[in-house]
């Protein structure tokens, strides 16, 4: 089990978040989250990626309760285990395509040679080789998602946490990065967890989630 979620709530103030949601994700599954702006999809995914803590209720994460443990302990599951994927880039502008991507392995016991091998493995897997020493103000919105991606999957995680990653592409950039993205998660046998608006892109996945008010339903 990658993840046992059981009555997990959080609140801000009087305004309930989360209300008790329950969920159980299998290794290399795809799971998608719909639901209306506001109804706790990016919060759940900041729960599960061990950014933020739910007020109550029980987080497990190959068999670990994120609840309990210590913030050390998350940042290195977030290093090594955990990748988030997001709506805006988030690269590092004084970074290069290639330095943006290795950055991740930098935290790591790497070898140079194993950086490097990696990097060019996971550039020419994105189709942005070419395009290894521009910086991101030089690259398109598609181009940037796909460094974004690379540099997320580079560590190898168990699960891939995705929040609205087509929300700033047009309608075929958003297309082709779907499908890129599955691709690769797919190869490295990890999990998949999107949240999103769209449609198309929930059809990627496996199974289908929505939330409304806190509350997940299948």
């Amino acid at each position: 089990m990658i993840y046992q979620v059981e009555g997990l709530s959080k609140s801000y103030g009087a305004y309930k978040v989360l209300d008790q949601v329950c969920l159980e994700v299998f290794p290399r599954s795809s799971v998608a989250i719909m639901g209306p702006s506001g109804s706790g999809k990016s919060t759940l995914l900041h729960c599960l990626g061990g950014v933020d803590r739910a007020d109550q209720g029980s987080l497990l994460f190959e068999g670990n309760n994120l609840q309990q443990m210590g913030e050390e302990a998350i940042a290195s599951l977030r290093r090594e285990r955990i990748a988030s994927i997001f709506q805006f880039f988030y690269l590092l502008p004084t970074l290069t395509v290639s330095e943006n991507i290795a950055f991740p392995l930098m935290m790591q016991d790497h070898t140079a040679a194993e950086r490097n091998e990696r990097v060019q493995e996971m550039m020419q897997a994105v189709a942005m080789d070419h395009r290894a020493q521009a910086y991101p103000n030089q690259l398109s919105g598609g181009e940037q998602q796909r460094v974004a991606i690379a540099r997320a999957l580079i560590m190898r995680p168990s699960v891939v946490l995705a929040d609205e990653p087509t929300g700033n592409l047009d309608r075929k950039n958003g297309e082709s990065i779907l499908e890129l993205m599955q691709q690769l998660i797919t190869r490295q046998s990890s999990t998949l967890i999107l949240v999103t608006h769209s449609k198309e892109a929930a059809a990627v996945c496996r199974s289908l989630w929505f939330m409304e008010d806190g509350q997940l339903h299948s």
